[in-house]
This record gives structure tokens, C-alpha cells and sequence, in this order.
């Protein structure tokens, strides 16, 4: 994510994708979720699970949120907003190969937009908080599709069998 934040881009879109992009990452909202957030306040009702939800805002939040006030996230953004964030990918040299349908392919190719709710999982098991408050924080109700958002690098799993040959 650092890379994304620090990665010098050209046009009004490409930031406001970037910072939409990484606001989500840093809260988990889903697209459809952020607009609320954006053009609202911090307490906002969630629209797939029709649950009030809070956020709190960090400085980094509260300064993404000024920079996209007023921006319109209604769907036919969203197809732009998934082409422009391919772009800002492939800028970045964001290309180690994944698997996308039993297929390898350039991560460039296959990021969406709502990669940034995976990113927001990830980062929080990473660090170890519990998963019960992370499901929490995603607005996820079930534990099966929130088993979905949770991915692990080649580096994660070498990472565990040394931990595991040290002990």
C-alpha cells in the first residue's frame, strides 16, 4: 500500500482513484459504502447488511476524505475507477503473478476495486488482531465469506515454516 500512496501520478482521476483506493484499505468499506463516508459522516448504514456502522477517523481518514469531498461514486464511476486502478497498478510495477482461474497472471491485470477489502483483512491478521473483531470491522456477518477475504503470500507461508523449524 505504501507504494500505491507514494507513486506519483498525473491526473485528477488517477489520485482520487488512488485515494479512494486507499481509503478503503485503511477502513474496509466496500464502494458502494464509501460514498456515504465521503459525503456524510462517519456513522453511515452499511447498504448489503442494512446495519449502522462506525468509523473511526484517523488523521490519514479524515485528510482522504477532505480530498475527495464531493466526488460522485455511483456505478458508472465504478467501471472507471477499476480500468484507472489497473493503470495506477501497472505504473507501480505491482506485477508479481497470481493466480486468477487457475491461471498465472500479472496482479496489475486482475486488481478491482474491491481488493481493498481484502488489503484491509490482510493487513489486520497480519498484525495479529483477532479475527472476531476484524470480521467486525469489514461488516462481515458470516465467517464463511469472510474466510474469503483472507489470502496469504508465498512470503507469509515461508515466513511460518521458519517459525516453525526454530522452535
Amino acid at each position: 500500500m505504501e507504494l500505491i500512496k507514494s507513486i506519483k501520478l498525473k491526473t485528477t482521476l488517477e489520485n482520487d482513484v488512488r485515494n479512494l483506493y486507499v481509503l478503503s484499505c485503511l477502513t474496509g468499506l466496500r464502494y458502494s459504502d464509501l460514498n456515504h463516508l465521503v459525503n456524510k459522516n462517519n456513522q453511515l448504514l452499511i447498504q448489503k447488511t442494512n446495519k449502522i456502522h462506525s468509523i473511526i477517523i484517523t488523521d490519514e481518514i479524515e485528510i482522504l476524505i477532505k480530498k475527495l469531498k464531493g466526488l460522485k461514486l455511483n456505478n458508472s464511476f465504478r467501471t472507471q475507477v477499476n480500468r484507472t486502478l489497473k493503470g495506477i497498478f501497472k505504473e507501480a510495477k505491482l506485477d508479481r503473478l497470481v493466480y486468477k482461474n487457475n491461471i498465472q497472471i500479472e496482479l496489475y491485470n486482475v486488481i478491482s476495486f474491491h481488493s481493498s477489502r481484502k488489503t484491509f483483512v490482510t493487513r489486520l491478521l497480519s498484525q495479529n488482531v483477532n479475527p472476531a473483531m476484524v470480521m467486525k470491522l469489514s461488516t462481515h456477518t458470516s465467517t464463511e465469506n469472510f474466510k474469503r477475504y483472507i489470502s496469504f503470500s508465498q512470503d507469509d507461508i515461508k515466513e511460518v515454516y521458519k517459525y516453525l523449524e526454530a522452535i
